[in-house]
């Protein structure tokens, strides 16, 4: 991830957790020249500690699901010597080049 700006009310009075605190953040993913940042429009503590939790099992699923989706390319071909790097990219088009490795 890249960086992260907050964009804030101008008549909301805003206090920042200490730093090592767990916070959940919602906004937006930007890719501007292939730098990826993140607009927080709501920074918040957790409620519950099953939040946290909840999202490291989000987490673990949508990496299978793109491990998966990888390895489903990786299987179909037929060519003795496997499938390149190029191909496998054209395959997934849709995924960036760090997403697949």
């Amino acid at each position: 991830m890249g960086d992260c700006e907050v964009q804030q009310d101008s008549d909301r009075v805003s206090t920042y957790p200490p730093p090592g605190t767990y916070v959940k953040i919602s906004g937006r993913l930007r890719n501007f020249k292939g730098q990826r940042s993140l607009l927080a429009t709501n920074v918040r503590c957790p409620e519950d500690v099953n939040e946290i939790t909840s999202h490291m099992l989000e987490v673990v699923q949508a990496h299978m699901q793109l491990f998966g989706k990888v390895l489903c390319v990786i299987k179909r071909c037929s060519h003795r010597e496997g499938i390149s790097f190029q191909d496998l990219k054209r395959d997934l088009g849709y995924l960036s080049i760090t997403d697949i490795r």
